[in-house]
């Protein structure tokens, strides 16, 4: 049986059935491109204990299947191991079989479950939450990730991410790769804030500017952070200029400019076409 290998080229499911088929005594060593790490043991080719860093017996198996990137290291068992996964190994493979089918639908939304949710501003669709979605928004801050909502909910890392799948295809959160700091201003940051939005009604075009490009973009995963950095830069220029036009209308070219290079031009004119009819209306309600 090959010894070590890349998850890219060969999925968890087919190692598993290598080594049931040769009959193997072994510990398999698994990790994927976020670190986790889990751990398989077979005996005579039979599946008898598995465990990633939060779960154990036939989850994890199914937590380590949907791994798609990673490398996994075949050895010799270490020491005895504890019998905890309770199904044979047919139906394990079954089972893991139609999670990673699963997971590749779901990852097109979610690349990593070390990706960071966050709820949306005033979003746009409604959508009534059903009890298992009303379970977890709870746990969403933008600075715990789907894993750690996973341990925090007590549910399991494939169905927060099925729950959170479903709340980003509706526009009601949005994904980030990293934490998402939750802007909070003291005292004279907030008179700040006041008094711009008192001199300029320009602040209000490039706040709305910033909520339509976060609603837009809540697939393109990374893409929040690009906004709100350009949002920021644009800010500090608006404290100083408060009446020139020409700010709020780079921030909305570098926003279209860095999507048109991640999605191409199509995907950005249609946000494009969003952008002129705030950049045109009179006014905007914030």
């Amino acid at each position: 049986m090959i010894l070590q290998g890349n998850l890219s080229e060969l999925k968890v499911p087919d190692i598993l059935q290598l080594a049931n088929m040769a009959g193997e005594t072994c510990l398999i060593n698994f990790m994927n491109k976020d670190g986790e790490k889990g751990r398989v043991v077979l005996i005579d080719g039979n599946l008898i204990y598995a465990k990633t860093d939060s779960l154990e017996g036939d989850e994890a198996v199914y937590e380590i299947a949907i791994w798609l990137e990673g490398h996994f290291k075949v050895g010799e068992i270490d020491h005895s191991y504890p019998k905890n996964v309770k199904s044979n190994l047919t139906s394990v493979l079954m089972e893991a079989a139609r999670r990673l089918d699963e997971w590749r639908v779901l990852s097109r939304k979610i690349p990593s479950l070390a990706y960071y949710p966050v709820l949306i501003e005033n979003p746009k669709t409604k959508h009534t939450m059903n009890t298992s979605e009303l379970q977890i928004i709870r746990y969403i801050d933008g600075k715990t990730n789907i894993r750690e909502i996973s341990k925090k909910s007590g549910l399991t890392p494939f169905v927060v991410a099925k729950l959170i799948y479903g709340l980003v295809v509706n526009n009601l959160v949005m994904l980030s790769k990293f934490p998402y700091e939750v802007k909070t201003l003291n005292t004279e940051e907030e008179k700040s804030e006041k008094d711009l939005l008192d001199k300029s009604p320009l602040y209000k075009k490039i706040l709305a500017l910033k909520d339509v490009a976060r609603n837009f973009t809540v697939s393109v995963p990374g893409f929040s952070d690009k906004i709100e950095s350009e949002f920021l830069k644009s800010l500090a220029k608006l404290k100083e200029n408060p009446m020139d036009k020409k700010i709020v209308i780079d921030f909305a070219n570098h926003i279209l400019f860095s999507l048109a290079k991640i999605e191409g031009k199509e995907f950005s004119k249609k946000l494009s076409m969003e952008f002129k009819e705030i950049l045109k209306s009179k006014s905007t309600k914030k």
